[in-house]
This record gives structure tokens, C-alpha cells and sequence, in this order.
């Protein structure tokens, strides 16, 4: 799917070996325990197995959290991003 590890559809560049494997609900994974948030969704990683990715989650009020909005924000500081849009911005103003 690209240049990183995948998890249950999400990439993500956290493990130190990135040899393009594919992880599955349920599979034991070689990173940290916790919550990530990729470009592609949010992936929770629990006793080192993939639990979950792209589920429903919410805030402590229980309110939905919209994921979309969340990866919006991310899509900003992702230096890829930045780049093209400087590119588009400066050939804009040719």
C-alpha cells in the first residue's frame, strides 16, 4: 500500500521495521501500546495486538469524535502536504 507498515488499513511510520508488512485485527504488532491516528483513520494497539482501527470513538462526555476532522488537522502538518501547496501557490502567481 506504500512506504510504511499497515495496520488494518492504516499507515503508519512507527516501528523501526518498516518492511512493508500488513497487520490484521487480532494480529500481535511490534509497536507501543496505544492510540494512533494516521492520515487513514485511527488504530489502537492494546497489549501489542491491533484491536481496532477506524472505530467509533468519543470523548470522555461520550460524545462522537469525528475522525475526519482530526485527520483534517494532521493532513496540515504533514510536510508532503505543505510542500504541494506551496508548489500550487507559487505556479499560481506565474
Amino acid at each position: 500500500m506504500g512506504v510504511y507498515n499497515t495496520y488494518a488499513g492504516c499507515q503508519i511510520k512507527v516501528s523501526d521495521d518498516l518492511s512493508l508488512k500488513e497487520f490484521k485485527i487480532g494480529d500481535n504488532v511490534d509497536i507501543p501500546d496505544g492510540i494512533y491516528i494516521s492520515l487513514d483513520g485511527v488504530v489502537v494497539v492494546k497489549n501489542n495486538i491491533l484491536v481496532a482501527a477506524n472505530e467509533r470513538i468519543f470523548d470522555k462526555w461520550g460524545n462522537e469524535i469525528d475522525q475526519q476532522k482530526i485527520i483534517s488537522v494532521i493532513k496540515q502538518n504533514n510536510p508532503v502536504k505543505q510542500a504541494l501547496d506551496e508548489y500550487k501557490r507559487l505556479d499560481g502567481e506565474r
